[in-house]
């Protein structure tokens, strides 16, 4: 038996089981060793595999498994978030403000910022991928008026809370589809009710499921406007490494032919920025934490 195949036994079977002391024990020493295997990494053996990987990822489709995604969490009901997550149902990492800084006044700043990094102005066209709960776009449409928002996810579950928290905000400017992003094109998002093209394109934490970053980028830049920025922020690690059973397995899961997470097999920097290469695109900024 291997090691995935008994953190598999231990997390379907064990964990239920045992109390949260014990499991925070055992999750360190999986991290330590996890650790040290990437301590581990020398080159030349590194940059070829992290080659072999990114000649891989071009040959993939864009995205497997969105409905696993969907059971996993995104589908989850949406009362358990509610009362898990902050006011503004901000599904990713937040930038705190200051020590003393609430979960809202965080959520606040960090949307705020994303604006700002984004350049959103009055009278553009903005769309939102794999948009959560609509914390990006219930709060920029808010914010910006005159300009018009499309957000779309692959959870029905979703896309009724967005719909339903518009309505209620008396948001006329914001537009929620259901879509999956292996579907996306100006033809898909117009028949959906959505706009062909875009002057902002926001997609935060929401390309891990991902795996063909070139196709991905090459379908977002047909529905960006030739002068448009697009933001992109992933979950990832500086370096790629093997495949993870407890992220893939439990809060990942995509990777064609086995049960590895998108973020700790894929994401790595370099095959981002050879896909944005390939899809002619420059970069206004950048930053990695």
């Amino acid at each position: 038996m291997g090691m995935e195949d008994a953190l598999e036994l231990f997390v379907s079977y064990l964990q239920p089981l045992l109390p949260d002391w014990l499991v925070r024990f055992l999750v360190r020493i999986v991290l330590g060793h996890a650790l040290r295997q990437l301590w581990r990494l020398r080159w030349p053996q590194k940059e070829l595999r992290l080659v072999s990987r990114v000649k891989q990822l071009a040959s993939e489709e864009i995205a497997f498994e969105t409905a696993a995604a969907n059971e996993q969490h995104y589908e989850v009901p949406t009362p358990f978030f509610l009362s898990s997550l902050g006011p503004r149902l901000k599904y990713s990492s937040c930038e705190w403000p200051g020590p003393d800084a609430t979960l809202a006044e965080a959520e606040t700043h960090t949307l705020a910022k994303y604006a700002e990094l984004l350049g959103v102005a009055d009278g553009q066209r903005v769309l939102d991928i794999g948009c959560g709960w609509g914390s990006f776009s219930l709060y920029a449409a808010e914010r910006f008026p005159k300009t018009t928002f499309v957000c779309f996810s692959n959870s029905s579950t979703q896309i009724a809370h967005i719909t339903g928290e518009a309505s209620r905000r008396g948001l006329t400017n914001l537009t929620a589809l259901k879509m999956d992003i292996n579907a996306l094109s100006a033809t898909a998002l117009e028949e959906r009710g959505g706009l062909p093209l875009y002057d902002r394109i926001f997609a935060c934490e929401s390309l891990e499921h991902s795996r063909n970053y070139q196709a991905l980028f090459a379908r977002i830049a047909k529905v960006l406007a030739p002068d448009g920025r697009f933001f992109v922020q992933i979950l990832g690690h500086r370096e790629s490494v093997r495949k993870s059973l407890l992220m893939g397995n439990r809060l990942l899961s995509g990777e064609r032919g086995s049960r590895s997470g998108a973020c700790f097999t894929s994401c790595a920097p370099k095959p981002l920025d050879s896909a944005m290469g390939a899809s002619g695109w420059s970069a206004i900024t950048s930053s990695r934490e």
